[in-house]
């Protein structure tokens, strides 16, 4: 009879998505450029109090 080889209950395979956190590579991708359209998103969003600052300055001149 061949011997098992038993492995620990913590083993990991060091290939395939469990190695790189669960992330193929594309939804590794798609996560980068969520990441970029979210942060330039942020940055817009930011901006806006400035913006209706400035528009009710201009808007109060005008009257």
């Amino acid at each position: 009879m061949p011997k098992v080889q038993h492995r620990p209950a913590y083993f990991l395979p060091l290939e395939g998505p469990v190695w790189n956190g669960g992330v193929n590579v594309s939804e590794a991708q798609q996560l980068k450029d969520l990441s970029e359209e979210n942060k330039k998103l942020k940055s817009l969003v930011s901006d806006l109090p400035l913006d209706k600052v400035m528009l009710q300055e201009v808007l109060s001149k005008k009257v």
